[in-house]
């Protein structure tokens, strides 16, 4: 068995074990860490040689939810929170999920071809599909020796 030396420095370790500690436990388990405004959702980035795909997971949402702008190589996707609808006489005993706002950012590379530019939201998830130009589209070209 080791026995390792602490030195308790009284108010000052409890003090800043308690700087360290607090704020993570309140905003992990209090209920307001839950209805932060900060919330992203999840994204995958794809490339083949002919596009790059944005995979963005957003369920409980309807495409008329988002709003995607393109301005200069900076393609922005959001939406904004939704409001929670009570019926008459019902509460929550216990509410887990809820709809906030959030904005993605992407830089585009200068090979994606901002005039070709697609969304289609099906099964909770948001597809963005950004062609490449055509001129950075990889070619075969067989060179022969003389």
């Amino acid at each position: 068995m080791t026995f390792v030396k602490f030195k308790n420095n009284g108010p000052l370790s409890n003090h800043m074990l308690e700087k360290m500690f607090n704020p993570l436990y309140h905003e992990l388990f209090s209920p307001s860490g839950f209805d932060s405004t900060t919330v992203a959702p999840a994204v995958n980035v794809l490339e083949s040689a002919e596009h790059f795909q944005i995979e963005l997971a957003a369920p409980g949402l309807t495409k008329d939810a988002f709003n995607i702008k393109l301005e200069k190589e900076v393609l922005t996707i959001s939406t904004a929170k939704k409001e929670d609808v009570k019926a008459e006489g019902l509460k929550y005993t216990r509410k887990e999920f809820g709809y906030h706002s959030f904005k993605r950012s992407f830089n585009l590379p200068e090979i994606a071809d901002q005039e070709n530019i697609s969304a289609e939201y099906k099964e909770g998830i948001l597809y963005v599909t950004i062609m490449k130009m055509k001129v950075a589209l990889p070619t075969l070209k067989e060179i022969k020796i003389s």
